[in-house]
């Protein structure tokens, strides 16, 4: 699982890739995910679970299978620097209690572009 807090930015996405830095089938399930489609906690940060097996989250990104891969996260024109992640390694079956309080849609705050172009 990886938690995180976006900042106001004009896009920010993660995606699976291979060790030659080359996306998953996405024709086959969903190996990316955006700020658009993300399903976001109510306090505006974001779960996303990363896992060979449907968890029954919102968030879920599909290894399809791959036990080793790069993830690989950014945002474009962030109006400050993205916080640290947490990244854990949980059972399958805990990360259900993490979809209950998630809300769909963008983060209050998030339209505009105010900062530098920074981090991606």
């Amino acid at each position: 699982m990886v938690r995180g807090r976006s900042p106001g930015c004009a896009f920010w996405n993660l995606c699976l890739w291979n060790p030659l830095l080359h996306t998953y089938n996405y024709d086959r399930g969903r190996v990316t995910i955006n700020g658009d489609q993300v399903v976001y906690e109510p306090d505006g940060s974001w779960t996303v679970v990363i896992s060979g097996r449907d968890p029954r989250h919102p968030n879920w990104v599909d290894t399809q299978g791959h036990s080793s891969g790069r993830i690989w996260l950014r945002w474009f024109l962030p109006e400050s620097t993205p916080a640290p992640l947490e990244c854990r390694v949980v059972p399958v079956a805990d990360v259900e209690r993490f979809a209950a309080d998630a809300e769909v849609g963008r983060t209050p705050g998030r339209s505009g572009l105010t900062g530098e172009p920074g981090v991606s």
